[in-house]
Order: C-alpha cells, then sequence, then structure tokens
C-alpha cells in the first residue's frame, strides 16, 4: 500500500463497528457531560457555523525537507487502522473519507517543527486535505491524536533494514571473495557454537552469496575486519528484528490518547480513558539502534576498503594498480571516511527532548521524538550504501585484475556492480560510484534484486523471505 500506492476499502463489517460505538459515544457524552476531559473531544465554538476546518490547526511545521510520500501514505493508512475497531468513537464516514485519501496524490508534509506531544504538528498538515466530510464529537481530536507516524515510520525502517542488509552481506561477501579470504571464519557450525540465532542466519546469508567460491584462498587468516563479519552482520540482524517487532506492534496498537472502549455486555454506554497511548516510546529507541548499526557497518567497509588497497595484506597488486598503475582504486579508499563519519554522527542517541513545548507545556510537557531519529536513521543509511558502493567497485576491481571466477552466489551481484561501475578506469569514476550508490539506496526501498538461490533476509514478518528478489 505504501510503496506500490495500493487503495484500501473499509469493510461493512468494520463499518457496522464504527457506527456502533459512535452511537454508544454519543449517549456516553449525554450521560458524563460533567467529565473534566471530556471538553476535549468536543468541536470549538468557531467552528459551529463555519466547519470543522475554521477551527483546524494551522499548519505550523515547516523546512525543505519533506517525508517521503510512502512514509506520507504510511501514515494515514496507520491513521485509519486506529479507527476501525471503534475505540476513536468514528463514524464510518471519516474512515471512509480518509481511505479515499489513499486514491490520489498525497499533500507534502515537511519535517522540520514536527516534533511535539504525539504527532499533532504532522497530523493537522497532514489531514488538512481530508475529503469533505462534517465532523461530529470528538472526531476532530481523534484524527488529530495518537501516533499513526511512528508506526508508518518503524515500518518503512523495518522493511528497508532487511533490504539494506541483504545487499550489505552481498557486498561483504564480495570483498571476501576478493581478498580471497579463508571460508573457516563463516563455517556454518559457528551459529551453534555460538548461540546467536542472529550470528546463525548471518553465516547462512554469507555462505548463500559465497555459494561455489573455490578452494583456492590466502594462505593465513583475514584481517580481523573479515572475520567479525559474521557477529556484526548477526547484531545488524538483530537490530532490524527489533524494529521489526516495534512496527508490528505499532501497526497493531490503538496509539489514541482518548480511548473510548464500547459496551461489550449490553450494560452501559462505554468507558472513555484518558491515556498516553499516543506516546511511541519503542519506536525512536529502535530507529537509534538501527542508526548505530548502520554506522558501524560503515567502519567495516572502511577497512575491507583499505585492506584490498594494501598488497602486503590483500596478497593483491598494491593500491589494485594494473599495469603502470593507470587502472589504480587507491583514491576511492578516502571516500568512506567522510561517509563513515557522518554515519557516526547520525547516529547519535536521541533522547526525550528536554523542552517543556513552549505554550504547552504545563499539560503537554513531554514530545516525541520518532521524527528526529527517522531523519538520523535516513543519513546514516544512506551514508552506508555510499561506503557499501565503494567497497562493492573496489571489490569488483580487484576481482578484475586477478581474473578469478566468479563464485555462482556472487554472479547476479557482480554484474549488477559492473553495470554501474565498469572495471575498466573512466575520468567520471566518481560518478559511477554516486549512481551505484543511489542504485543501492531505491533497492532498499523497491527490493528488486537478483540474490543467491533460496535467499532470505532473515525472519518471517514485516518482510518474509523470497527466493530472487529482495522481499
Amino acid at each position: 500500500m505504501a510503496f506500490d500506492k495500493e487503495t484500501v476499502v473499509v469493510a461493512h463489517g468494520a463499518r457496522r463497528a464504527m457506527a456502533a460505538a459512535h452511537r454508544s459515544f454519543a449517549t456516553f457524552l449525554l450521560e458524563h457531560s460533567a467529565v473534566a476531559h471530556l471538553p476535549l473531544a468536543t468541536l470549538p465554538p468557531a467552528a459551529e457555523d463555519a466547519g470543522w476546518r475554521a477551527a483546524w490547526p494551522p499548519d505550523d511545521g515547516f523546512g525543505e525537507t519533506r517525508l517521503p510520500e510512502r512514509v506520507v501514505r504510511g501514515i494515514v493508512f496507520a491513521r485509519l487502522a486506529d479507527l476501525l475497531e471503534g475505540h476513536a468513537a468514528c463514524r464510518p464516514e471519516v474512515a471512509v473519507a480518509l481511505a479515499s485519501m489513499l486514491a490520489g496524490p498525497m499533500p507534502e508534509v515537511p519535517v522540520a517543527g514536527t516534533t511535539s506531544a504525539g504527532e499533532v504538528l504532522v497530523l493537522a498538515h497532514l489531514l488538512r486535505g481530508l475529503p469533505e466530510v462534517d465532523l461530529q464529537e470528538a472526531e476532530a481530536v481523534a484524527l488529530l491524536d495518537g501516533s499513526p507516524g511512528s508506526a508508518a515510520l518503524a515500518a518503512d525502517a523495518a522493511l528497508q533494514a532487511h533490504r539494506r542488509l541483504a545487499l550489505a552481506e552481498g557486498i561483504f561477501a564480495l570483498s571476501v571473495e576478493a581478498m580471497a579470504a579463508p571460508l573457516a571464519a563463516y563455517d556454518p557450525a559457528l551459529g551453534r557454537l555460538w548461540g546467536d540465532p542472529f550470528v546463525a542466519e548471518a553465516l547462512g546469508g554469507l555462505n548463500r552469496w559465497l555459494t561455489g567460491a573455490g578452494p583456492d584462498r590466502r594462505p593465513y587468516q583475514a584481517p580481523v575486519s573479515y572475520r567479525v563479519l559474521p557477529p556484526v552482520l548477526g547484531q545488524a540482524r538483530r537490530a532490524a528484528a527489533q524494529i521489526d517487532d516495534v512496527a508490528r506492534s505499532a501497526l497493531g496498537a490503538v496509539t489514541l490518547d482518548q480511548v473510548f472502549l464500547p459496551p461489550t455486555d449490553g450494560r452501559g454506554h462505554g468507558t472513555l480513558l484518558s491515556t498516553g497511548g499516543s506516546f511511541a516510546a519503542t519506536a525512536y529507541p529502535a530507529m537509534a539502534a538501527l542508526a548505530a548499526t548502520w554506522a558501524d557497518l560503515c567502519t567495516l567497509a572502511d577497512r575491507h576498503t583499505t585492506k584490498l588497497h594494501r598488497g602486503a595484506v590483500s596478497l593483491l597488486p598494491d593500491r589494485l594498480a594494473g599495469p603502470g598503475g593507470r587502472t589504480s582504486t587507491g583514491l576511492l579508499g578516502f571516500v568512506p571516511v567522510g561517509l563513515g563519519e557522518r554515519a557516526r554522527h547520525a547516529a547519535a542517541r536521541t533522547f526525550l527532548p528536554p523542552s517543556e513545548g513552549g505554550v504547552y507545556g504545563g499539560e503537554e510537557d513531554v514530545a516525541l521524538p520518532t521524527f528526529v531519529a527517522a531523519e538520523r536513521l535516513w543519513t546514516a543509511a544512506a551514508q552506508l550504501d555510499g561506503a557499501l558502493a565503494v567497497l562493492a567497485a573496489v571489490a569488483s576491481h580487484a576481482l578484475d585484475l586477478t581474473d578469478r571466477p566468479t563464485p555462482v552466489g556472487l554472479g547476479p551481484l557482480l554484474a549488477f556492480v559492473r553495470t554501474y561501475v565498469p572495471p575498466a578506469r573512466a575520468a567520471n569514476r566518481g560518478a559511477q560510484v554516486g549512481r551505484l550508490a543511489a542504485a543501492l539506496s531505491d533497492i532498499a526501498v523497491t527490493g528488486s534484486l537478483p540474490l543467491p538461490p533460496a535467499a532470505s533476509t532473515g525472519r518471517a514478518g514485516l518482510t518474509g523471505p523470497t527466493a530472487g528478489t529482495v522481499p
């Protein structure tokens, strides 16, 4: 839905449940008009004559950076999921209007200025484009309440994490083959010996990529940066699994602060709970952990790039220079330095903001930093894509210099790399590597890259295993 722009239809069963909950809520309001927090659930007097849009909060977010359209669509979908069981006390007409937004172009939503208690700044901007519908009791506030943005961002991060990790494992395997590193460090038996299921998965991934690797290897162990690939990639899989769990939980949760519990036993008219349900406390730490993982992989990619160029270590031509030194990739070794620095800065831990939120600091005094964590994660991911592109180009060049046969598991990946960066030296090699990095970023979103037989990105969940493509 978010990536392929599929539309959504609100089923009749959901419409009936929403209508029944709204009727119960209307009766509840009549019986509990003196409850202190209920004025928050009604439209302001200014909206009575001019319509709800007249009282809708202004678009106070700003800045040039916009949320990707797939994330905006995900927010609309997650917002819709909050309504369907009746806990927002909205009528089915509101859900139908919300679902209809997915059939058209999404509004542009700025990222700057989006940090608040809950996600009211984002939702006010996004849902101003809601098709015409007359909002009644609780409906305006229900649309602005909760944290559907955190759910959408977590799901987007989870989908990309598995795809980016599959690419990283393949490119590191390409580096292993370029170094002709001994395969003992990737023996599948180590997964059982180390007792870590994520390391076992990483070993399985590396071995699928290295299918067909020949026995002619270097006579002594490879550098540590090669031998630690299984545990580091295992930790990366653990971080991806964590954001997977967060996304799955958030998409199925009721993320409203004002939660209506419809009557379940035929007695009474339900209960209204004022909660902190809109505070998505697990999303931003999981995103920060994933950003830190990408920064660590940047460091490994940098180490591999350097070691491949050092002839005394790699047993390859020094600086990977061909005859006459005209085909060296030595200068590419500088590029990952800045990429890694940017990734490490982006991976700084995201904390609860110390500000109390301006004029609303008396009550809305803890802001939700999910969008800040997401921006940092996007930055770290982009730096990793660049570092992987450099390593892929260098490993491809090393294999070309030695004229070694390519293992069957790495064949499709190597061919893909060489469509962007051919082994022959070119004056615009930096631009070629840049286009490769952009292609890797696109693959993390689209998931279309040939993989070795029976490839899997890990646990079934938001992204199930699919042979032949990154799911």
